[in-house]
């Protein structure tokens, strides 16, 4: 069933674009659903601007880049705002976001197709900016050392015993995980951090 907030049944369209065996087309209502109508079949909508992207591709690449650009600044700022104001809203619109098409697959062709290109703008990135990046990587690394993350384990694994990352099983990652809380929970308890919890016998 279509969502009636967005569409109505209408005519059939010029293309033939019939909605479930109905004879009819389904139709776009108006603005956020007003009683003004916009009538137009989401279907030929598609088809045009498909024909239209195809047509002026460079043309509207060009558009969109002069565009961010001016107003940068006015989209980060509203997206920081939103991030700190409405936190959950915020993580909705990501998960939105990326689940609409093959989200990981288009993002895998981009940077196979772009590999030399992401390349130069991280290295130049790096070092036009090497002490903002020194201080993320430091506070990444210490927040994965606190939550015992894969990527620290399989560091620790490959210092202390010359694994691979690629050759280190899920299973010896939670072992290795679960005994490095012990050995923490341990020098813990030495040093009186940790409170002795004893059992009564039965």
């Amino acid at each position: 069933m279509f969502d009636e907030s967005k569409y109505y049944l209408g005519k059939l369209c010029k293309r033939g674009h019939e909605y479930e065996g109905t004879g009819k087309s389904l139709r776009r209502l108006g603005y956020k659903g007003g009683s003004r109508r916009d009538g137009r079949c989401p279907k030929c909508i598609h088809i045009q601007y498909a024909a239209y992207y195809a047509r002026d591709a460079e043309c509207i690449k060009d558009r969109n880049r002069a565009g961010y650009r001016k107003h940068r600044e006015k989209r980060l700022l509203y997206h920081k705002n939103l991030r700190i104001k409405h936190p959950e809203l915020y993580k909705e619109m990501g998960r939105k976001s990326r689940a609409k098409g093959n989200y990981l697959e288009a993002c895998h062709h981009y940077r196979e197709a772009n590999r030399e290109r992401i390349c130069n703008y991280n290295g130049e990135y790096r070092s036009k900016h090497r002490h903002k990046v020194n201080k993320k990587d430091r506070e990444r690394s210490e927040r994965a050392r606190q939550t015992l993350q894969a990527s620290y384990v399989r560091r620790i694994l490959h210092q202390l015993d010359g694994l691979e990352s690629k050759d280190i099983p899920s299973e010896l990652i939670e072992l290795k995980r679960t005994q490095l809380k012990a050995l923490r929970a341990s020098r813990a308890y030495k040093k009186g951090e940790l409170p002795c919890q004893t059992t009564k016998p039965q």
